[in-house]
């Protein structure tokens, strides 16, 4: 089954990955063995959140993950790294997790995939960080065809039994 966390707009992206992080518990208590979360932008980042918050998810996969805006808007790129050091610092192993980024994302403060390369290494979260694919660019590669029919047999082949094939080991 697909289910839509369906939402307007994030306003509070802590209560909205608590909601979630309640929603997969629901899910799970309802019988549903496995669960997946997927997002891109803000649904990817709000995806992390509620796994740092103890969401009972089997994996994530996370695409361009964004709550702060565009740097350009942005008042302090320091703390929007800090959250996203934060958040990944709080999920713990167990569920698989897989990190997209992409070139010239103007959403990205920069440096982002060494830090989950880093954090995921240091607290043994089983991980796949795909950093700047060759041929997608922008905040929105994830939507692109091109880019399910590249990467999506080794995200599924990973997500359901931890396999690394190219190109995403």
């Amino acid at each position: 089954d697909l289910y839509r966390f369906d939402r307007e707009w994030i306003s509070d992206w802590a209560s909205d990955a608590t909601a979630l992080a309640d929603a997969v518990r629901k899910a799970k208590a309802m019988g549903y063995r496995r669960v997946v979360l997927a997002g891109q932008s803000a649904g990817a980042w709000v995806s992390l959140a509620a796994l740092q918050r103890g969401a009972p998810a089997d994996g994530v996969i996370s695409v361009a993950a964004a709550h702060h805006g565009t740097v350009d808007k942005m008042r302090d790129t320091t703390r929007a790294r800090s959250e996203w050091q934060h958040v990944l610092d709080g999920i713990k192993r167990g569920p698989r997790v897989v990190v997209v980024n992409f070139a010239e994302d103007t959403y990205d403060v920069g440096g982002r995939m060494n830090d989950a390369r880093s954090i995921f290494g240091k607290t043994g979260v089983d991980a796949v960080v795909i950093d700047e694919p060759a041929g997608f660019k922008g905040h929105g590669a994830g939507a692109d065809f091109g880019f399910a029919r590249t990467f999506g047999p080794c995200l599924l082949a990973f997500v359901e039994n931890g396999a690394r094939q190219k190109p995403c080991s």
